[in-house]
């Protein structure tokens, strides 16, 4: 059985929500390293906490002090992830139509700030998307990929459900058979997080779910997924001293070790954004 220990680091990006419910810095940071400097780079939540809240891209330094925020399009709750050696982030932006509440998906490439909405293959943007695809996808980089191809896991547990998505263009379709997701995705307490690397030593995919128990309680968990998407694992909840809301982000490999951020946030008023090594062994 593989388990993941998390080594903390450090905590850096510390936000809190002002008195007109804005957050000042934005929550839901989380990085990879940058291609071009010898810092970090990622992105994070701004806004109030609504359907209006938009993405910002954020430079760091090597030390994780801010440097700079720009503004890249509407969504929430980024996942920050490196693809053919740039980073990208991965978000969902929920908006009301004259139909009702829709939900898109979008890829934003962090160098340029380009943004590219997802087509999904044999679902639109008509009522009713959001409950079926729902959120917290994992983006995933296969050893054997083409180019332009990313692929996504929508879902891990209790099901697997996996897209190929063109970065370029958008289009996705469904590795999963399209009959197991036509009626709709089921989603577990046991949800989304960071998105998942290849492990060559274990010949396999980890990353780092958060399962959620209520609003104000989410813990970190390993998840695992076999090479050619058929079977996952679902750890046990992993403690690290901290409370209230923990929620994996993004994770990435520098210098051969596996490095995640978890975001800290204290009953949505104030947090940070917690820097962790990550160590897995087989149990």
């Amino acid at each position: 059985m593989i388990t993941a220990t998390l080594n903390h680091i450090k905590d850096f990006h510390h936000w809190t929500r002002l008195e007109d419910n804005k957050y000042d810095i934005g929550m839901f940071a989380n990085v990879v390293p940058n291609p071009e400097t010898d810092g970090y780079i990622g992105a994070c939540r701004s806004g109030y906490a609504d359907l209006n809240d938009t993405i910002d891209v954020l430079k760091y330094d090597k030390d994780l002090q801010l440097l700079s925020r720009q503004h890249a399009t509407k969504g929430e709750d980024p996942r920050t992830f490196m693809f053919n050696g740039r980073p990208y982030s991965l978000t969902w932006d929920p908006h009301h139509t004259s139909g009702g509440l829709v939900l898109s998906y979008k890829l934003i490439d962090l160098l340029d700030a380009k943004t590219v909405t997802l087509d999904i293959e044999n679902f639109g943007t008509e009522p009713g998307d959001l409950p079926v695809l729902g959120k917290n996808w994992m983006p995933l980089v296969a050893p054997d990929q083409q180019y332009d191809e990313l692929y996504i896991a929508v879902t891990i547990d209790p099901v697997i459900s996996v897209l190929r998505c063109n970065v370029q263009t958008g289009h996705c379709s469904w590795v999963t058979p399209l009959d197991r997701v036509q009626g709709g995705i089921q989603v577990s307490i046991s949800r989304g997080g960071t998105p998942l690397i290849y492990s060559e030593a274990n010949d396999i995919y980890v990353g780092l779910g958060h399962r959620t128990y209520d609003t104000y309680n989410h813990k970190p968990f390993l998840y695992t997924l076999t090479k050619h998407f058929t079977e996952s694992t679902i750890g046990e909840d992993i403690i690290t001293g901290k409370e209230f809301v923990e929620d994996p982000q993004s994770i990435f490999i520098e210098n051969g070790k596996i490095y995640c951020c978890i975001g800290n946030n204290i009953r949505y008023e104030s947090g940070a954004v917690g820097l962790y090594e990550v160590e897995i062994s087989h149990g």
